[in-house]
């Protein structure tokens, strides 16, 4: 899965540069169908190499393998940090779709090879997956780890990686029947120029010709005025949010694009372009679009280049309603809990934690005073650690107890149901 790169090399050591030139595209790929962010991905890789420079590269047997684990660790954490800061969030939360611009200069489609795992409708499903299955499925699935390998990677055992694996496959076969795309690209080529017509004329009947009766509409369109509700079930309510966003009075203009190897529609303002548009479809006699998927930018504020094409995505606005931003920091008294690194202290001390003991305090902290109940915490949790059961929460949080020490003083249990976080 290697590309063609597009960013120049650094100047370092004969070996670090043999490093950076073989592997940074194989490393882009993975990290990329981890996170569904490109410009995320490179920041993960542009942080391993970094590591990289720090190691003796003499005493590593394999430098792609360490290169490989030190990614899909900082992708795991990525991805766990990005749920937190996303429970607040109104909607979806799409991946970056990959545009082929084809103007001048490099493409990050260029990097990533447009095979069908990068594919809109499996990353959207893959977003709905725990950061551990995403990592079991990408690695084995995708770019063939065996899990034994895997195991070592994500640090569990090849049993619990088999388990991940299967439960990722089940979610995906579910999921990726909504958003059917293996038509001919001909006849989906056609269906999407009907769509961006009857747009483009506001004609609501020619709309309604090419969407699905139960037709899914989805927009992440981090603040544009007549977002849809959150979804938008049903032809005419899909046909009169896409004609209000995209249609005659809103000045824009859809083109045709190819979008993480697929045919896709591409919005322009001014000739600047703002969104992209994902259409699937699921009949393949009828040729209607059953799902419509809609991310974009704040281009109010921003000025445009190539990279802002691939859209960052990271809140929604829903008729008036802002998000709120969501704490990094809480702090009860001398225990702080740092959520973007992971970290609990008391006294400015730090409190040794593993993942699922950070996680069970941190969803007790952020709903401090109301009660949850071991199936509450079993749910929040299991992306952390696949083994939990409601036989085990109570010895994770007496482990818990037992390492806040003083700072236990906040954890209150409710006997019978279950605990609370007392300020």
């Amino acid at each position: 899965m290697d590309g063609i790169d597009i960013a120049p090399e650094p100047a370092h050591g004969t070996e670090f540069d043999d490093a950076w030139a073989q592997h940074r595209n194989y490393l882009l790929n993975i990290a990329y169908r981890m996170v569904g962010s490109f410009s995320e991905a490179e920041d993960l890789v542009q942080e391993a190499y970094s590591r990289l420079l720090r190691t003796d590269q003499s005493g590593l047997d394999d430098v792609r393998g360490w290169l490989v684990v030190v990614v899909t660790r900082l992708a795991l954490d990525h991805l766990r940090s990005a749920r937190v800061r996303r429970e607040s969030t109104i909607g979806p939360w799409l991946p970056e779709p990959l545009v082929l611009t084809g103007g001048a200069g490099a493409d990050p489609a260029d990097v990533v090879t447009l095979d069908e795992s990068v594919r809109m409708a499996l990353l959207i499903v893959l977003e709905q997956l725990t950061p551990a299955e995403r990592a079991v499925f990408v690695l084995h699935d995708v770019f063939q780890f065996t899990f034994e390998e895997i195991a070592g990677i994500v640090e569990r055992t090849p049993a619990a990686c088999r388990q991940l694996g299967s439960r990722a496959r089940r979610a995906i076969r579910a999921g990726s029947g909504e958003r059917r795309t293996d038509v001919d690209v001909a006849d989906f080529r056609r269906v999407a120029e009907r769509f961006i017509a009857a747009c483009s004329t506001g004609n609501v009947h020619a709309l309604l010709e090419v969407l699905d009766p139960d037709v899914v509409g989805w927009a992440d369109l981090d603040g544009m005025k007549g977002a849809f509700p959150q979804p938008t079930v049903g032809a005419h309510e899909v046909a009169e949010g896409a004609l209000r966003l995209f249609g005659t009075r809103s000045a824009a203009r859809l083109t045709l694009a190819e979008v993480n190897g697929e045919t896709g529609i591409v919005v322009a303002v001014r000739e600047r372009p703002i969104a992209v548009i994902v259409l699937s479809v699921r009949d393949t006699d009828k040729m209607k679009v059953n799902a419509l998927d809609a991310g974009a930018d704040d281009y109010l504020t921003k000025p445009f280049s190539p990279r802002e094409l691939l859209l960052r995505i990271k809140k929604i606005l829903a008729r008036g309603q802002v998000e709120e931003k969501p704490r990094e920091q809480m702090r009860f008294g001398d225990l702080l809990i740092d959520l973007p690194r992971h970290l609990a202290s008391w006294k400015n001390k730090p409190i040794e934690l593993t993942a699922t003991e950070f996680k069970l305090l941190t969803i007790l902290a952020q709903r401090a005073g109301r009660v949850q109940s071991r199936d509450q915490l079993l749910r929040d949790v299991w992306e952390y650690d696949s083994l939990i059961d409601t036989r085990t929460v109570d010895t994770h949080m007496r482990r818990l107890r037992e390492k806040l020490g003083a700072a236990a003083k906040h954890l209150d249990t409710v006997r019978g149901v279950g605990y609370r976080f007392v300020e």
